[in-house]
């Protein structure tokens, strides 16, 4: 099941929580059933093919019931980033890297 924007608020699992927010063309914070993570580094790539890490300024506290489901932003794949779709197991603590 994929929850909607009411459990995910209500399960207090995101820190810093935030209600959908646009800055600078970029939007983060919860949507209908999802949240859009923010990154804490500036990301700068100086040619093709390079490689970085960068962590969510959020920090995610798992709950034993949900599992988390990670995918790229569309507002960064125009720009030519992509990341790691990956998963959040349940009791997970932690920011994504």
């Amino acid at each position: 099941m994929i929850l909607s924007a009411q459990s995910i608020r209500k399960l207090g699992i995101i820190s810093p929580f935030n209600e959908r927010t646009v800055t600078s063309g970029l939007s983060y914070g919860l949507s209908s059933c999802g949240y859009d993570v923010r990154i804490k580094e500036p990301v700068i790539l100086r040619g093709a093919r390079q490689f970085s890490l960068a962590s969510t300024i959020e920090h995610f506290d798992m709950p034993l019931n949900v599992v988390g489901r990670v995918h790229d932003k569309s507002t960064w794949a125009r720009r030519g980033l992509a990341i790691q779709n990956t998963i959040i197991e349940p009791n997970w603590k932690g920011y994504l890297t």
